[in-house]
């Protein structure tokens, strides 16, 4: 789920009417704080995927458990990459969806990249909304900052990488997407619509099928 309002979980009243005593979700970073502090509150263990490290890291809620990787290791990760692979960018533009996990993530960036690469500068930043389908004013917008790097956190990653090769943006600069554009995502494009160049993380659910490495 990436809408708040369509994230359903109450752990109060699967506590008191239903007699639940654990709850294992997959919710938005838009509403997993929410729900793993209600849980806490009915001393409820709370297992969730959400990508907000503020989940078990800033709240000390000994009841919160994650299944998952956090936008702290996915930030860092990221200012990494830009200055092992890209020594020579010193412009940075931030694309970001506006909640939790995108300004989570993008701060998470800014600081790693204060430590690995002193000479590089954000020359601006944009939060689309979460189900944001029409980039091209922001595309416009950070192509005229001229970035030698454009890192993308955004929920919804197909419309955006569609629209950034019509505008020609992959042949301007590097894009860089921390968190989204796996398999299951780039599969829903045409093959004239994958962002060919782009460097891209995600869930890449054929590597653990089938694997004899997790198999073992």
């Amino acid at each position: 789920s990436i809408q708040p309002d369509e994230d359903g979980v109450d752990p109060r009243q699967l506590a008191l009417e239903d007699r639940v005593s654990a709850v294992i979700s997959q919710m938005s970073s838009a509403a997993c704080l929410a729900a793993a502090g209600e849980a806490a509150l009915q001393k409820m263990p709370y297992v969730e995927s959400c990508m907000a490290d503020a989940l078990t890291y800033q709240q000390e809620n000994k009841y919160a458990f994650r299944v998952h990787l956090n936008t702290w290791l996915q930030g860092a990760a990221a200012a990494d990459l830009v200055a092992a692979k890209f020594p020579s960018a010193k412009r940075i533009y931030l694309l970001a969806s506006d909640y939790e996990f995108g300004h989570s993530l993008s701060e998470r960036f800014r600081e790693r990249l204060k430590e690995v690469k002193k000479d590089a500068e954000i020359v601006g930043e944009a939060y689309p909304k979460v189900a944001e389908s029409n980039y091209a004013p922001y595309i416009s917008a950070l192509i005229g900052t001229r970035p030698d790097v454009v890192m993308v956190n955004i929920a919804i990653v197909g419309p955006f990488f569609t629209q950034a090769l019509s505008s020609g943006l992959m042949e301007k600069t590097k894009v860089l997407s921390p968190a989204w554009g796996s398999m299951d995502e780039l599969s829903l494009l045409k093959k004239e619509q994958i962002p060919v160049g782009a460097w891209a993380a995600g869930i890449p659910w054929y590597a653990i099928t089938g694997n004899p490495k997790n198999d073992a």
